[in-house]
């Protein structure tokens, strides 16, 4: 009986979170959703993403100067010509 228990539970809440919209980049025509001070048109997917960016800089350490490799993870998205 417990186990029947457990597998109903587990099918209603697949079945609720299978119901929930999920979070994506894509469009937002399907939604009907439409921003406030906006005309309602496509939205477009754009290419986003993360990248590391690597620079070498010059340090003093004990009175001499040596190169350190200085990397940072930066949101790159599509070039603006």
């Amino acid at each position: 009986m417990k186990t029947a228990a457990l597998a109903a539970g587990g099918i209603i809440a697949l079945a609720l979170l299978g119901a929930v919209p999920s979070a994506s980049a894509g469009s937002l025509a399907g939604s009907g959703s439409t921003f406030a001070g906006q005309a309602p048109a496509q939205a477009q997917v754009e290419d986003v993403r993360w990248v590391r960016r690597c620079w070498q800089e010059r340090r003093w350490w004990n009175g001499r100067p040596h190169w350190v490799t200085r990397c940072r993870s930066v949101w790159v998205g599509p070039r603006r010509w």
